[in-house]
């Protein structure tokens, strides 16, 4: 290890229990030779290095590195034999190291790499933009801003699914800059629940425990000037960090609360979601949730005075995004050019009246526009089938699980879609409709259910009992009586692929049971129940909870895709009223009983 020259004209104060330190060479971008001699000092996240010349320190900090590699120099005006450099880039330049032999190198570069991976679950641990606000908190909000996210009906208040969102803020944990946001994978209300979740589970709220009975106290100010002049000294006094995320969160919340009208989140809409979230008292304690929403609703209405933002600064950054939208645009017409060429290509696909083994095979062309019912009315007709009581069965896993195809169902893109590993067993038939006459009581009827089943996950064998509770259209599962705990998990209907049967190989506990699969995934989890009568009534409310997603459609007619429908409606307030001279929001009062989120929420895996 270097060790600091006790000849040296400075000293590093604050940086005196450092991990590393010595003699680089220096330059800034690929363009320029000028190389500086310095002595850098490594401490934490941050690079400090000295100018003998410039008599200045000056730090990298480490946070903010995109990539950290190493590449042979080419510099000839190097006097250093050893020409191999440190290569670190972060948002907007370039900057190179060089030791001067290869063991100072080796150590530098382990020192470095060891220093810009760790992270921590504090805000001043995580990996930062070049506007010093972590990677999850721009991605999340840039991706709302840009996906029509503004303008979507609920937006933060109502949720996404539980483990799509633990999914991503755990993905953004592990590796930051590697986390690819795109409509395909994530709805906006998956992606707002991510952003909700990673700011309630912060070790210390983003608004800081330190400065909470501060915020509180100066929410009660009657003077309306005061209480501002004491905001704006308040947002000073919390740390960098916390300052410029606050700042770009609220600039945020300030442009969703401007599509109000569309989007149903007026200010005191927003307040009530991330007042809580925000701040937090060192008790979690609810008697304050009125006025940490007074606090939140002030910054949304008063942001630009607060943060001494320009109307430059605002034009330019929707004019950013702007861009960024048209340039999406583009690209998804692009993409949807591409999929109407794909849906018009015809493919040739072997079906069976019957089962497999007895039944005639017959071989249909089919299109991806073509949906279960078409194709069902098409084999009917040709083959003058008799009745009116044929379904359309899709079965897996060598015959083990059948599920019917529902009527919208795109049939050719759920079969290219199958698992790679279990698609040879795959296939799909004709037959008459086993489940009509066991569950049409129960389709007809309420389909809100609840009891203790047997589950498994699909990723081990192991059978367990919970207390699982479907409404809403929601499937969710407790470890006891949901009265009594937050759900383990759940799962939106319309996301659910619903088989009838369980795989051998699970070893099902009763011979009365259904499978199913999430979304895209490929893992095949079950239930059991005691009972046939059982199975019947929990499978017709499965069922009808998809019809009814079915039945959601635009005001063009256009098929839904399930998966991007929200079904758990929150009451919203009044519309507020604003005074026209100051602004201000009228916050409506919430019960004590009301859940702090910053406690676990539907958003929670």
């Amino acid at each position: 290890m270097f060790c600091i020259n006790s000849n040296q004209k400075f000293q590093f104060n604050s940086y005196q229990k450092f991990q590393f330190a010595g003699f680089l060479h220096k330059k800034d971008g690929a363009a320029t030779t000028n190389w500086q001699r310095l002595w850098f000092v490594l401490k934490g996240k941050s690079l400090m290095f000295y100018s003998v010349t410039n008599d200045s320190i000056d730090e990298i900090d480490l946070r903010k590195v995109v990539t950290l590699s190493r590449q042979e120099g080419s510099d000839r005006n190097s006097t250093s034999e050893f020409n191999q450099y440190i290569s670190v880039v972060l948002p907007g330049k370039i900057v190179y190291l060089r030791a001067e032999t290869k063991q100072a190198s080796d150590a530098w570069f382990g020192a470095l790499q060891k220093a810009a991976a760790h992270k921590g679950p504090a805000l001043d641990q995580q990996q930062l933009t070049g506007e010093n606000v972590p990677i999850i908190v721009s991605e999340c909000i840039k991706f709302v801003a840009t996906h029509d996210g503004l303008t979507t009906e609920g937006i933060y208040r109502l949720s996404g699914t539980s483990s799509i969102i633990s999914k991503l803020v755990n993905m953004f944990a592990e590796d930051p800059r590697g986390v690819r946001l795109n409509p395909e994978d994530y709805t906006i209300h998956d992606v707002t629940g991510a952003l909700k979740k990673y700011f309630r589970e912060l070790p210390d709220p983003l608004m800081t425990q330190k400065l909470y009975k501060e915020w509180i106290d100066k929410a009660e100010c009657q003077d309306h000037d005061t209480k501002l002049q004491w905001y704006h000294y308040l947002l000073r006094e919390m740390p960098s960090i916390n300052y410029d995320t606050l700042k770009v969160l609220i600039g945020h919340l300030s442009s969703v609360s401007a599509y109000a009208t569309e989007n149903k989140m007026y200010t005191k809409n927003l307040a009530a979601v991330f007042g809580p979230t925000l701040m937090a008292s060192s008790d979690q304690s609810f008697h304050n949730t009125d006025k940490e929403i007074k606090v939140i609703a002030d910054l949304i209405d008063y942001y630009t005075w607060l943060f001494g933002v320009s109307d430059e600064e605002i034009t330019k950054e929707r004019d950013k995004e702007e861009k960024y939208r048209d340039g999406l645009a583009k690209l998804k017409e692009a993409q949807q050019a591409a999929r109407r060429s794909e849906m018009d290509m015809d493919l040739l696909v072997e079906m069976f009246i019957g089962s497999k083994e007895t039944g005639q095979s017959i071989n249909i062309k089919l299109n991806r526009s073509q949906t279960a019912d078409e194709i069902l009315n098409q084999v009917v007709a040709q083959q003058q089938m008799p009745g009116d009581n044929w379904a359309l069965v899709e079965k897996i896993s060598n015959g083990e699980l059948e599920r019917l195809f529902h009527g919208y169902e795109r049939v050719l893109v759920d079969i290219m879609a199958w698992n790679p590993q279990i698609a040879a067993g795959n296939y799909v038939c004709i037959k008459e409709n086993p489940l009509q006459p066991h569950i049409s009581l129960y389709i007809k009827s309420m389909h809100a259910w609840n009891g203790f089943l047997k589950y498994c996950d699909g990723v081990t064998r192991k059978w367990k009992r919970y207390h699982f509770d479907l409404s809403s259209n929601v499937l969710n599962y407790y470890r006891d009586n949901k009265s009594n705990s937050n759900p383990l998990g759940g799962w939106k209907v319309a996301e659910l692929k619903i088989y009838m049967g369980v795989e051998k190989k699970k070893q099902p506990p009763t011979e009365w049971g259904i499978s199913f699969t999430v979304g895209a995934e490929h893992t095949i989890r079950a239930i059991c129940f005691e009972r046939q009568d059982d199975l019947y009534m929990w499978l017709g409310g499965l069922l009808k909870s998809k019809t009814d997603a079915q039945s959601l459609v635009t005001e063009l007619n256009d098929i839904v895709d399930p998966s991007l429908l929200t079904y758990s409606q929150a009451n919203l307030p009044p519309t507020p009223t604003r005074d026209s001279k100051h602004r201000r929001s009228k916050i409506p009062k919430f019960p004590l009983n009301w859940r702090k989120s910053r406690m676990p929420s539907i958003d929670d895996g």
